[in-house]
């Protein structure tokens, strides 16, 4: 039972750290949408998500993970960010 504790203990590190990343990529999406503002551009640009998704899946399908449940993951940390650096719906 002792390898099942320890496997356990590295999942919540994992989980951390991923908690850690998602800070700070909402941080850095804070600084976008104030360049955005100053800018006067729409909080999302459809372009960039699809070359993201484009990206996400292709890097998921090479790590042998499934790409469109990564993608999935991916859209909801976007929409999450979105919603919550911009107050309203996007």
């Amino acid at each position: 039972m002792s390898g099942l504790v320890e496997l356990r203990q590295q999942i919540d590190s994992l989980d951390d750290e991923i908690l850690e990343l998602l800070v700070d990529r909402f941080k850095i999406a804070e600084q976008v949408r104030d360049l955005k503002q100053q800018n006067n551009q729409p909080p999302l640009d459809r372009d960039r998500w699809a070359d993201i998704e484009a990206r996400l899946k292709s890097r998921a399908d090479e790590a042998g993970l499934d790409p469109d449940d990564i993608a999935e993951i991916f859209s909801h940390v976007h929409l999450y960010v979105l919603k919550n650096i911009y107050k309203e719906k996007v």
